[in-house]
């Protein structure tokens, strides 16, 4: 279900994006990508850390797919 939501879904939207010559929209993150860290500040600057969901795993799949395709096309 993870997988499907965060992976497949935002390849798709990205893909349309692409299509449609759309260069920007705003992407609302989740803390679960930074691991466990000792601070309660979240900055999108911060290294991903080891997630420790499956949840957290396909969403830095989704991330790492928007950065390959925004690079790359």
């Amino acid at each position: 279900m993870y997988y499907s939501n965060n992976i497949i879904t935002t390849t798709n939207l990205l893909e349309v994006m692409h299509e449609y010559n759309v260069k920007k929209f705003v992407f609302s993150s989740s803390t679960t990508v930074y691991g466990e860290q000792e601070t309660t500040k979240y900055v999108e600057t911060m290294k991903r850390g080891e997630t420790t969901s499956p949840y957290g795993i396909s969403y830095s799949c989704a991330i790492w797919s928007w950065i390959i395709i925004s690079k790359y096309t």
